[in-house]
C-alpha cells in the first residue's frame, strides 16, 4: 500500500463506528477481512487487553435501512461489496458501523429480529 493510494484514498476506507453512545472514527484497508475488523475493534476500544473485551455483535446498515450483522467473514465480504457499489472511490464517504454487546438485550433482540427476517425470506424463496 503505498503512501499515495493512502492520500487519495484508493486504498483506505474510514469507518464511523458507533458503540455506546459514542463514536470513533479510524481508518482500515477497503476489502479488509473481518478478523482484521475485530482486531481494529480490540485495539481500539479495549487496548488489546483480554480482560476487557467482550463479545460483539457489528452491524452496517444496507440500501433499505435495515442492520445487516456481520457475523463472519461472507458477511464482511456482502458489506464491503454494497459499500463498494453505492459509494465507490469516494474518499469522503465513511462506511458506518453499530456495536453492539452480545450480551446484552439491545444486541440479542437485533440477532433475534435478524434470524426471523432470515428464516421468512428464505420460507419465501422456498415456496
Amino acid at each position: 500500500m503505498s503512501t499515495s493510494d493512502d492520500s487519495k484514498g484508493l486504498s483506505v476506507c474510514r469507518l464511523k463506528i458507533h458503540y455506546k453512545n459514542k463514536i470513533r472514527v479510524v481508518s482500515i484497508a477497503k476489502k479488509a477481512a473481518f478478523a482484521d475488523l475485530l482486531a481494529l475493534v480490540h485495539k481500539n476500544w479495549f487496548n488489546n487487553d483480554p480482560r476487557k473485551v467482550r463479545p460483539l455483535d457489528i452491524h452496517y446498515k444496507d440500501v433499505d435501512d435495515d442492520f445487516i450483522w456481520i457475523a463472519d467473514q461472507m458477511d464482511m465480504e456482502e458489506c464491503w461489496l454494497q459499500y463498494l457499489q453505492r459509494y465507490g472511490e469516494d474518499p469522503d464517504v465513511k462506511l458506518s458501523l453499530w456495536m453492539f454487546d452480545a450480551s446484552t438485550q439491545e444486541g440479542q433482540s437485533l440477532r433475534q429480529s435478524m434470524k426471523n427476517t432470515r428464516k421468512s425470506n428464505s420460507d419465501a424463496s422456498n415456496s
